[in-house]
């Protein structure tokens, strides 16, 4: 992880949502958090009530925003 600003409280929890390699692929999933996240605009919502969001693929120059805090995927060379 490069370097970051922090403005304020970030509105996350330790379970806010999960980022993992699946098949070479980053894949990050909503795990019922109370704050949200979205990724490029689009909030990751799961189909049952207080369950995990499915798994959505996230992209170089991906745009993720987990409760208050915003994020970029990008590649550290």
């Amino acid at each position: 992880l490069g370097p970051c600003e922090m403005d304020g409280t970030p509105m996350i929890s330790r379970h806010h949502a999960l980022v993992e390699w699946q098949n070479g692929v980053l894949n990050i999933c909503d795990l019922n958090s109370r704050n949200g996240t979205w990724v490029d605009g689009k909030p990751l919502k799961s189909q049952d009530q207080g369950k995990p969001s499915s798994f959505v693929a996230l992209n170089l120059g991906s745009h993720l925003k987990l409760g208050n805090l915003e994020l970029e995927v990008i590649v550290d060379e």
